[in-house]
């Protein structure tokens, strides 16, 4: 990789400043502003390559609703989630990094481990705000096991009143039939109890978040992370995308498209079965979870730069907000957020309390909602860590970027990348060909690299 070692220097107070603001929690409610609904929409394996609205492939899968979206929303250009999905999923739910609630990697569905219940999480704060929210969850899990010490009640015990989805993969199953698992026969949790579907899991979960949100009291929280586009790349029903007739035998590449443009026309259909006056009064988060996974990476993009790695294709994914915040329908913005930013925005906008004995990695980008071109946080952050838990680890990931370059620590070997005016980030820099104002800057992000990650406290008994 080119891998090279730079040394710490100190960093103005401005900086250190600047960085600590920058991670600080919410303030309470933007003044003169009545909370609104929050969806949050989170899909599984899709990276920006594979959103038609980003245009940074040549050929995405067709994505007009996610599109449409971004024509009335604000798309974030450079935001950033872990490499895998559970971290990012409890990231974006606790509003904290990995390395404090434990969740570094993939959690298996016979794994044993689980999100603490000790963690704050978004629901539970908003359940006991004034006034006091609703709140559900609808799709893919994957925060606790069928064996962890809460098993299929874990969406109910972080605080979600109603929750019906699967507990990770769709082909997970706790209890085999000797039928194969997938999008049209999946084990279901419906607020504890485990039952079959046959329902493809992607119009199931629009099915099921259509209709709790027809019955909960406003205001209301509904999280719908969609098991789609992740394997199994079961062929759609055909009137759901426009790729024809397809088989198992097809390429995963053609596949996965059907799945993506099938999981578009369900979004159209859940924001179009919520009725306008609610949808008026909802803001709408949509993002990816992590990048495309290798299997469906296309050229121009490098599938060995995707999912599972540490580079901007498995991190940068799409991020679109939409709603009664936003002040500059169709705008994009290039200040740097991170999927678990989510949390505090939406906290911010309801004016939820938090509790002050807990540090947050959260940084709410609610001014960007109003105006596009501010500057947001100074750094973002992702990571990966094997084995869930408590250090040490003997896998050990350490991301940070700001506007232009980023830091890779990858097992205590550093390595900085200048993604300016790149896609991806091309090869690791040679300090000494930078220019002077270009290696203090470097200079500062290492160090400030160094001053988040090294001092943040490990997560308690896991």
């Amino acid at each position: 990789m080119g891998w090279v070692r730079m040394d710490k220097v100190a960093l103005g107070v401005g900086w250190i400043g600047a960085l600590l603001q920058g991670c600080g929690p919410p303030q309470g409610p933007i003044p003169g502003r009545s909370p609104a609904n929050v969806l949050i929409l989170l899909t599984d394996d899709q990276g920006v390559d594979k959103v038609g609205a980003y245009g940074e492939h040549p050929e995405p899968p067709p994505t007009p609703n996610i599109d449409a979206l971004a024509e009335r929303g604000v798309l974030f250009r450079n935001a950033w989630a872990t490499p895998i999905c559970s971290p990012t999923r409890a990231a974006l739910l606790t509003g904290r990094t990995g390395r404090r609630t434990g969740i570094g990697d993939v959690l298996q569905h016979r794994g044993g481990k689980e999100l603490p219940l000790r963690e704050p999480t978004l629901p539970a704060l908003l359940k006991i705000s004034d006034p006091s929210w609703s709140t559900a969850a609808v799709g893919k899990w994957h925060l606790a096991a069928y064996n962890s010490a809460s098993g299929p009640d874990h969406p109910n015990l972080v605080g979600f009143d109603r929750f019906a989805g699967s507990m990770s993969n769709l082909y997970d199953a706790d209890e085999p039939d000797g039928l194969p698992h997938g999008f049209f026969h999946w084990e279901k949790i419906t607020d504890g109890q485990v039952s079959k579907s046959q329902t493809y899991a992607t119009t199931e979960t629009v099915d099921d978040a259509l209709a709790i949100i027809a019955e909960l009291p406003e205001p209301w929280l509904v999280y719908v992370p969609f098991n789609a586009p992740h394997r199994p790349l079961d062929p759609p029903p055909e009137h759901l995308h426009s790729f024809g007739p397809l088989t198992l035998g097809d390429p995963e590449t053609l596949r996965y498209h059907a799945v993506v443009e099938a999981l578009d026309t369900e979004i159209g259909r859940l924001l179009d079965g919520i009725d306008p006056e609610v949808m008026a009064r909802t803001n709408l988060f949509f993002a990816g979870d992590n990048g495309t996974p290798a299997h469906a990476i296309t050229e121009p993009w490098n599938p060995r730069r995707g999912k599972l790695t540490p580079y901007e294709g498995g991190v940068n994914v799409p991020l679109i907000v939409a709603g009664p915040a936003v002040e500059a329908p169709g705008e994009e913005s290039r200040a740097v957020v991170q999927i678990l930013d989510i949390f505090a925005t939406a906290l911010e906008l309801s004016g939820a309390a938090l509790p002050n004995d807990v540090i947050f990695d959260s940084h709410s980008f609610a001014g960007q909602l109003s105006d596009p071109a501010a500057e947001g946080r100074p750094l973002v952050f992702s990571e990966r860590f094997l084995p869930t838990g408590r250090p040490p680890y003997h896998t050990d990931w350490r991301l940070s970027r700001d506007g232009r370059f980023k830091v890779m620590e990858i097992d205590g070997q550093l390595g900085v990348f200048d993604l300016e005016g790149r896609d991806d980030d091309g090869p690791a820099l040679d300090p000494e060909v930078l220019s002077g104002v270009d290696q203090l800057h470097v200079a500062a992000l290492l160090q400030a690299h160094h001053d988040y990650w090294d001092h943040i406290e490990p997560p308690g008994a896991f």
